[in-house]
């Protein structure tokens, strides 16, 4: 972080409150039945020990990329359970993604080179 942003903005000690939203983006194919994603990963994070139910864990489309779309899950956790619940949605989003066949295809891209002698090294 720049001095300039330390002098200049309001600085604001997560630690010392008592709950912390978990903040989570993530993409899921095109192909995808997203409704059923978002429904299984919201209903898995209420369901977790270290998610907290109010406010109830949600999931909200946040736009369109060339390949997937772009999701983000929010959850809160206790302050002191905060790494755990991060790790906790991580592992909930990578499941659903696996389990339901919505992850991104892995983009590729074919090269050719035109004039080139197949077979021949120069």
């Amino acid at each position: 972080m720049p001095n300039s942003d330390v002098l200049s903005e309001t600085l604001i000690n997560e630690s010392t409150r008592p709950l912390r939203r978990v903040e989570l983006s993530f993409y899921i194919s095109y192909n995808a039945d997203a409704d059923a994603v978002r429904s299984e990963i919201a209903a898995r994070l209420n369901a977790h020990g270290l998610i907290l139910g109010k406010p109830a864990p949600s999931v909200a489309f946040d736009g369109f990329g060339e390949s997937a779309v772009r999701c983000t899950a929010y959850a809160w956790s206790a302050t002191d359970d905060y790494s755990a619940a991060k790790t906790a949605v991580k592992d909930v989003i990578y499941a659903v993604l696996r389990e339901l066949g919505a992850e991104p295809s892995s983009r590729k891209l074919n090269v050719s080179v035109s004039g080139a002698k197949e077979g021949k090294d120069e």
